[in-house]
């Protein structure tokens, strides 16, 4: 296939809002979005596990993104939600877990050509790269080190 072919094809995205960044993920990647709902406490966990909340009768681990990439989290603000997120390694223990948002996600379609490398740097083990779409720069997580990450502390 041709180069052009390849950047002509989109694909459904979406641009995750945190609190002072964003990430972009595949659309499939993200299963709902959902109101705010106090965890339920774990002890012995790291800062970034902040706890379990009940989805569709599942209790699902709670993650800060931010704090999991060794930065800071806001309190929580009345547009916070929840995103429950598609467990994307394969594992058994872990089809679902949910990371804290602030705001709803904008869904995008993007090809090739909309996305570029951005000149920050990753500065955690849980970002592959920034890049700048659709306006915005935003971060691509690595969600298989995140899962291993919520693997090993579960």
């Amino acid at each position: 296939m041709s180069e052009d072919l390849k950047s002509e094809q989109q694909l459904a995205s979406m641009l995750v809002p945190l609190t002072d960044s964003l990430l972009l993920v595949p659309g499939t990647v993200i299963a709902e979005i959902i109101g705010w709902q106090q965890p339920e406490p774990v002890e012995g966990k790291p800062d970034w596990y902040l706890g379990e909340v009940s989805w569709r009768g599942l209790k699902l681990p709670l993650v800060s993104f931010e704090r999991a990439g060794n930065g800071t989290m806001k309190e929580r603000a009345e547009e916070t939600r929840l995103a429950i997120v598609n467990g994307i390694s394969g594992k058994s223990e872990l089809p679902f877990y949910a990371l804290i948002i602030q705001g709803i996600p904008r869904t995008l379609r993007l090809s090739g050509r909309d996305v570029t490398a951005s000149e920050q740097s990753a500065a955690s083990e849980i970002i592959k790269m920034h890049v700048k779409a659709s306006g915005a720069t935003a971060a691509i997580p690595d969600l298989d080190k995140l899962e291993d990450l919520l693997t090993v502390n579960q």
